[in-house]
């Protein structure tokens, strides 16, 4: 008689590559034959809890034999945390692997995405999907705005495909488009997180308050550094534009350099304007980008200092703002 432990310990050999499938699949069927019929849903249930260490709350799933072969085909593509995965996507017990998973695997491949393991990790919902009917739609429309590598982009954002053309992206693609900028693919692909983005509640007040700086042409400010709209203007943004307001900056010197707003203020803006000071060298007159941009190295040697002094100068720093 076949038990759950020779099933489990079948499904999770250390040598998948020698793994006798055939086997394991007469094994499951056994199991699964052997046990009586009102209790196999818990028999289910207690070989997904072996198998991945999450006891899932399912009314029903797939077959033993489906559950093994699901299970064995997640670990070939390099699912590395099963029990988080199938938590977060329980249902995958009841996919097919012939006629569901296998192809949306090849089609992924096809897009040149290689760790298709770290995608399905990022977003399980895509085995889910309908590859002629969902997919294969948001990379025509991605294609069509100028997208070059789909692969790259669904490796960066995966979650693109979960999104509806018409209700989600298209309104976001016009309200870009009227913020002056041309080459939305471009976009998209230095900054694909803007697709999750709410025109109304995030990106909006943004622009709003980039306006009400004096910024003008937001569309530039946005080409140059579109990650902009996923910074908090409170708690991000307006912080350091006062900060380099008061250090004698302009608005002209923001909108030239946008990416000022990526740096951490405690850890790069402040220190380096602090060691400036400490060198008496005054930062008007020299762009944002060449104090804040630089390595370590490369920024204490342009303003007269050495990287031994530079680093001393930093933990003595550190400390200072820790006490």
């Amino acid at each position: 008689m076949t038990t759950l432990d020779d099933l489990v310990a079948l499904a999770q050999t250390s040598d998948q590559d020698s793994l006798d499938t055939k086997q394991l699949a007469n094994l499951a069927e056994q199991f699964e034959s052997a046990t009586p019929y009102g209790t196999r849903h818990n028999a289910k249930l207690d070989l997904i809890e072996r198998l991945t260490g999450a006891r899932l709350g399912l009314r029903g799933t797939g077959s033993c034999i489906t559950i093994v072969q699901n299970y064995v085909y997640l670990i070939d593509l390099g699912i590395k945390d099963i029990g988080k995965f199938v938590e977060r996507c329980p249902q995958v017990f009841g996919y097919d692997v012939a006629g569901n998973m296998r192809p949306m695997v090849g089609y992924l491949r096809g897009l040149g995405i290689k760790d298709i393991g770290k995608l399905v990790e990022r977003f399980p919902r895509v085995f889910g999907l309908n590859i002629a009917g969902n997919i294969q739609p948001k990379v025509d429309y991605l294609t069509s705005l100028g997208v070059k590598d789909i692969g790259k982009l669904v490796e960066r954002f995966p979650q693109v495909f979960g999104y509806n053309v018409a209700g989600n992206i298209q309104p976001k693609v016009e309200y870009l488009r009227g913020l002056g900028i041309k080459d939305i693919g471009r976009l998209v692909e230095r900054f694909p997180q803007v697709l999750n983005l709410n025109i109304a509640g995030n990106i909006q007040p943004k622009v709003e308050y980039l306006q009400g700086l004096g910024i003008k042409d937001i569309g530039k400010l946005v080409k140059r550094f579109p990650h902009v709209f996923g910074y908090n203007v409170a708690g991000n943004i307006q912080p350091k534009v006062d900060f380099y307001l008061k250090q004698g900056y302009d608005i002209r010197h923001i909108e030239q350099f946008p990416a000022a707003f990526s740096y951490s203020m405690d850890k790069r803006i402040k220190p380096r304007f602090a060691f400036l000071k400490q060198l008496n060298r005054t930062p008007v007159g020299v762009s944002l980008a060449n104090i804040l941009s630089p390595s370590d190295k490369t920024f204490s040697k342009r303003f007269g200092g050495d990287e031994h002094t530079y680093r001393n100068f930093l933990a003595e720093y550190a400390t200072r703002a820790a006490a």
